[in-house]
């Protein structure tokens, strides 16, 4: 009877040290999926998107990859294509002269809800983080548009004019907020599809910190 009793204590104290070792790594699993997880924005929409991209990414452990689109591919840790775009202030925002900075490229429109929610989160975390440059890139609406949305926001980072959305087709973009985060090689740290929060922005900036 006493053996018995051992055991289940033993059985017990595993059992805990289990949970609580779960419990530990539960959010910083979370963030860095959230960073590195597979971005296929017509996932849910499409069910036709090739299974022999999922089995691809499974057995490449060189590098990660993201799904953005079907039919578009784009390497974690390799650089994103370059672009020449006109600044809303008319400067020119060139992507290459923004080596040695970390870069936040986020697509957005006037339109979407969920640009209008994130923008002030963006506005505060690019206040806040000197070593980060946010290029709110504007997809295909007018200059005249955009200007009045921005000055009524009161927003200070950089704005772009994806003038007929070029660049957003060649960076695959289809749904509204995406964001894409770069190093200071200009190459790809991860994407975030979606609406980004003030937490969510926080997580992201401890998960480069911590591994870039």
């Amino acid at each position: 009877m006493k053996k018995k009793f051992v055991v289940a204590i033993i059985l017990g104290l595993l059992i805990l040290s289990l949970v609580a070792c779960s419990t530990s790594t539960q959010k910083e699993d979370t963030v860095k999926n959230d960073l590195s997880k597979n971005t296929e924005v017509n996932k849910n929409s499409d069910n036709s998107v090739d299974s022999t991209k999922e089995s691809n990414q499974n057995n490449d452990t060189s590098s990660e990859k993201f799904y953005v689109e079907k039919g578009i591919t784009i390497e974690k840790d390799k650089p994103l294509p370059n672009f020449v775009l006109e600044g809303l202030d008319g400067s020119i925002i060139d992507l290459s002269k923004y080596k040695g900075e970390y870069v936040i490229l986020n697509f957005w429109a006037t339109w979407c809800k969920y640009c209008k929610t994130e923008m002030p989160d963006l506005e505060e975390f690019q206040k806040n983080h000197e070593d980060f440059t946010l290029i709110a890139i504007n997809v295909d609406e007018p200059k005249d548009i955009v200007k009045k949305y921005i000055e009524d926001g009161g927003y200070t980072f950089e704005v772009a004019l994806d003038k007929g959305g070029n660049v957003a087709k060649e960076y695959g973009i289809s749904a509204y907020p995406t964001s894409y985060f770069l190093d200071k090689d200009g190459k790809l740290i991860g994407v975030v599809q979606g609406m980004m929060t003030k937490d969510g922005l926080n997580d992201v900036y401890d998960y480069i910190n911590k591994n870039y």
